[in-house]
């Protein structure tokens, strides 16, 4: 079992003790669901202890509903090659373990020996 987790929390929130005595109910899902797809990260992505890019600080510029700057959004297209680098083979196997960390020397090591 990986380390993701989904959580469905449920919460009376209020009940009119006064008048009609109706209650009401609220869910909070809570999941991560990052790496799961084909992704871009942002500025934002990373920090550098309360720093982001271009110094913006985390508290300044971050919301509960995402980041008020820095966003992956603002990019637009991208149209550009890709390069297969595969470690994997250049290793004699089908496949990394999924704890291996791909080191420079791994990149340098398959960049000159391919054919």
């Amino acid at each position: 079992m990986g380390t993701r987790r989904f959580d469905v929390h449920t919460k009376r929130t209020s009940i009119d003790r006064l008048s009609n005595r109706r209650g009401s109910n609220e869910e909070l899902v809570v999941s991560e669901i990052g790496q799961v797809g084909t992704q871009l990260d942002g500025f934002a992505h990373q920090t550098h202890e309360n720093s982001l890019y271009k110094l913006f600080k985390v508290d300044d510029v971050s919301t509960r509903g995402g980041f008020t700057k820095l966003g992956i959004e603002k990019v637009g297209a991208l149209i550009t090659r890709g390069v297969l680098i595969d470690i994997a083979a250049a290793k004699g196997v089908d496949m990394l373990d999924d704890t291996y960390e791909i080191t420079v020397q791994d990149l340098e090591q398959t960049l000159q020996n391919r054919t």
